[in-house]
């Protein structure tokens, strides 16, 4: 399963959270008619709309969060996601 592999989460736990996601109709699960070991994942029209409110959400308080801060600070934090950044995809 590459999701579970990509978002380092074991199987299980990931068709349990997509068992969810269908039942709420955030997302459609389809079998492959070529190799039923792969299953398709999407997001319906609902679940993009819930993804896409829930990163305007998130945008939003990130810059009320760091509205304060000075452009150093504001460089300081982006050169240190960028650290983060290396480190935590340097295996992929």
């Amino acid at each position: 399963m590459d999701l579970a592999i990509a978002k380092n989460i074991s199987r299980p736990a990931i068709s349990q959270a997509a068992d969810v996601l269908v039942n709420k109709g955030l997302l459609t699960r389809t079998q492959s008619t070529e190799d039923r070991r792969f299953v398709e994942l999407k997001l319906t029209d609902s679940g993009n709309a819930l993804l896409d409110a829930l990163f305007k959400e998130t945008r939003t308080w990130i810059k009320e969060l760091i509205s304060d801060l000075t452009n150093e600070e504001l460089d300081t934090v982006a050169k240190a996601m960028e650290v983060l950044k290396k480190t935590l995809y340097k295996d992929k």
